[in-house]
């Protein structure tokens, strides 16, 4: 018998040119209606509009607009991490995705390898579109789509210095932290673009409140890498949370300034335990030790505190250490006024560190009473009252935010603490993973910006196909 004759063989020759078939198809992602489940991590993701691995999709399902996207990369800011986990994802995705904007190659590397290969790529890309358009090349039978992460009172500059009335459609990325936007936003919001995606229902309810049209508004979420921050892989390290060996550790990481409400956390922490307990705050943020130990002191000499608690200032750590700080913490606690989103806040979920934090703001969109131990605003008071100039010098009673009870908050981080209440404790904090793996992890978030884009993109050339046919019957 002859071997080619086999059908043994002919069996393990058909095995192999499926499997190579298969690995081809996928190395095209594009938009589709079919449905299909992603396990990770032995959590299952429902997935709608996914991106597809499958050789069947029509033309009309490919999203070809060539896509310019404004956003600063350059420093440890939300809004440039939130840019990376949007355009990694996207990248394998979109096959006309390029990147402008601020940038630092150092800022970059931090991410590692992966990462960064393609946000580099990408910013390649960016700078051979600008060129372009900037010698007036760009295509106008195609779609075109403007994107930008920078705030709106950068709308008008960026028109200029982008070429934006060479595109078909202009993108801005919007939120803030008050129940209303600054003043000088709202023009701009209103003129300079043609849709504003905000990350929550939240947000987009602020906006239409100061007067955006809702039609010009859609909600997409933000993203984190939950394979980054995943705490069945990542090791604690206690150098990063100087003797955290012997104490439950709160961990807080924010930015300096009133909004974060830092003054309520510190009150909290010092009048709720003292130094005979084996507790310690970590805070990472954007001021020098001494500072922090000046405004310890004053904490302390206001309210007659015997024995302060440990509170350690943290140096800065480097991305790529993030999720080991959070492996190390006990605890994640930020009783914020108002969030826009709040990263570190979803890090920690994604790290399965029990979350005390502020339910109120855009941050609703991802905390419930399942998965957070929830601070439940005491009414709303005027923010921004010692910075006004991030409001634009608006009366701050236009701009309200959380009144967060110091009470409440300590009481939350006791119980947190208190090993009676570990069974609860547990539950919570796996509900938190659960939530964000599920719904706010890249992948999942890339599927809700892809099923825009498309919508965008189909916008774009209905309208072209309009003015090709006005222009022909102009000619008959």
């Amino acid at each position: 018998m002859r071997l080619t004759s086999s059908p043994f063989v002919l069996i393990l020759l058909l095995a192999a040119f499926s499997f190579v078939a298969y690995h081809k198809i996928r190395e095209r992602w594009f938009v589709c209606e079919k449905d299909t489940k992603l396990c990770l991590n032995g959590l299952l993701l429902e997935r709608s509009g996914p991106q597809c691995e499958f050789p069947d999709c029509t033309e009309d399902e490919i999203i070809y607009s060539e896509i310019l996207w404004n956003t600063p990369l350059h420093s440890w800011t939300g809004v440039a991490s939130e840019a990376v986990d949007f355009l990694v994802p996207l990248a394998s995705r979109l096959p006309n995705l390029a990147v402008v904007g601020g940038y630092s190659q150092e800022y970059i590397a931090e991410y590692g390898n992966g990462d960064a290969q393609v946000i580099t790529h990408l910013r390649d890309n960016g700078i051979t579109v600008s060129e372009k358009r900037l010698m007036k090349e760009n295509d106008d039978s195609a779609a075109s789509i403007y994107i930008t992460q920078y705030d709106p009172g950068t709308y008008k500059d960026d028109y200029t210095r982008h070429r934006c009335e060479t595109f078909d459609y202009l993108i801005g990325r919007v939120m803030f932290e008050t129940t209303s936007i600054p003043s000088n936003w709202i023009s701009a919001c209103s003129d300079w673009v043609d849709e504003l995606w905000v990350p929550s229902t939240w947000g987009k309810d602020c906006l239409i409140k100061s007067g955006v049209p809702e039609r010009k508004i859609a909600v997409i979420p933000q993203s984190i890498d939950v394979i980054k921050f995943d705490p069945k892989v990542v090791k604690h390290d206690h150098s990063l949370l100087p003797g955290s060996e012997n104490a439950f550790s709160f961990l807080s990481i924010f930015k300096w300034e009133d909004r974060k409400n830092y003054q309520g956390l510190l009150r909290a922490f010092i009048t709720t335990f003292d130094g005979d307990d084996s507790v310690a705050l970590y805070i990472r943020s954007g001021k020098s030790a001494d500072q922090l130990k000046g405004v310890v002191e004053e904490f302390v000499d206001e309210l007659n505190v015997i024995k302060c608690p440990k509170i350690v200032w943290l140096a800065h750590v480097e991305n790529k250490k993030l999720p080991q700080l959070y492996a190390t913490a006990d605890s994640f606690v930020l009783p914020t006024h108002g969030e826009g989103w709040g990263r570190p806040i979803m890090e920690a979920m994604a790290m399965e560190l029990p979350t005390i934090a502020t339910y109120w703001g855009g941050s609703t969109a991802f905390l419930t009473d399942d998965n957070a131990f929830l601070l439940h605003p005491h009414g709303v008071i005027p923010g921004y009252t010692e910075e006004k100039q991030i409001i634009n010098f608006d009366d701050s009673d236009k701009h309200l935010w959380a009144n967060v009870s110091e009470s409440d908050l300590g009481k939350i981080m006791k119980f947190v603490k208190n090993k009676r209440n570990r069974h609860v404790v547990d539950e919570v904090r796996s509900e938190a993973r659960k939530t964000v793996v599920k719904h706010f992890s890249r992948e999942p978030v890339a599927d809700v910006v892809m099923q825009q884009l498309m919508r965008v993109q189909k916008k774009i050339l209905n309208k072209k196909q309009v003015r090709r046919n006005e222009g022909e019957l102009k000619d008959l």
